[in-house]
């Protein structure tokens, strides 16, 4: 299960948004989504306790400017905090 989503970021012009995921024992396997200007962008991600806990969300919204974005893991109901990115 997923326990916090954190250091979420975005390189300007890509759409791509990424973050990292903090596990517990179990790990994740789960859809994490981000909505942008009324849009809705999911990535399935699954995750075992000791892998790597990159997650990515690719979007169509490069270019677009500065955003206020917040991670959500759905099944775990866990939300990063929001940030403000230039995408």
């Amino acid at each position: 299960m997923v326990q916090s989503i954190v250091a979420v970021d975005s390189k300007t012009g890509s759409g791509l948004i990424t973050f990292f995921i903090n596990v517990d024992g179990q790990g994740c396997n789960e859809d994490f989504s981000v909505t942008i200007d009324g849009q809705t962008f999911t990535n399935h991600i699954s995750h075992g306790a000791e892998d790597n806990p990159a997650g990515s969300i690719q979007t169509t919204k490069g270019g677009v400017g500065d955003r206020s974005i917040v991670v959500t893991a759905v099944t775990s109901n866990v939300s990063s905090t929001a940030r403000l990115i230039n995408l």
